[in-house]
């Protein structure tokens, strides 16, 4: 989930407007609502419309992050461990 910045908001990862065709003002990723989300529940969301799919993002802002979420304080650490794994 992406968030426009403010002052309040975790800063972890910023993104600046064009870092994804996305992106259309400076943003932060939220980590804080990160959760696992069963395949078949964004299935169903794609094919109801209430998904979008977007363009991949680019290698370097993919490794931004990644990198993001294992520094986060934020995150929960189940899903910061299980990414630990996935990511190495």
């Amino acid at each position: 989930m992406l968030v426009t910045a403010h002052f309040y908001t975790n800063k972890t990862v910023v993104l600046n407007t064009g870092a994804h065709s996305f992106i259309t003002r400076e943003s932060n990723i939220n980590y804080g609502s990160a959760d696992f989300i069963p395949l078949s529940r964004l299935n169903s969301r794609l094919a109801s419309g209430n998904a979008v799919l977007h363009e991949d993002m680019s290698p370097a802002l993919l490794r931004r992050v990644r990198d993001g979420l294992l520094a986060s304080s934020r995150i929960r650490n189940d899903l910061k461990d299980y990414c630990r794994e996935l990511f190495d």
